[in-house]
């Protein structure tokens, strides 16, 4: 996290109750294919993302995939 607050979960079904809330300093190493999900935490906020390889976003729902949203 590079500034602001973010909440992040694991699993592929959300659950608010269960993420996690990262704050400016903190970070979180998920393995490839780990499923998760994330949410802003009010104010706008930074995420930085490193990546080793190709890196690829995979929708669990593929309906939640606004790339697949009809114009």
């Amino acid at each position: 996290m590079i500034s602001g607050r973010f909440k992040i979960g694991m699993g592929e079904k959300f659950d608010e109750a269960s993420m996690q809330q990262m704050t400016a300093g903190s970070y979180i190493v998920l393995p490839a294919g780990m499923a998760h999900y994330a949410k802003g935490a009010g104010k706008d906020s930074v995420v930085q993302i490193d990546s080793e390889g190709p890196f690829q976003i995979n929708y669990v729902n593929p309906s939640d995939d606004p790339r697949n949203a009809k114009k």
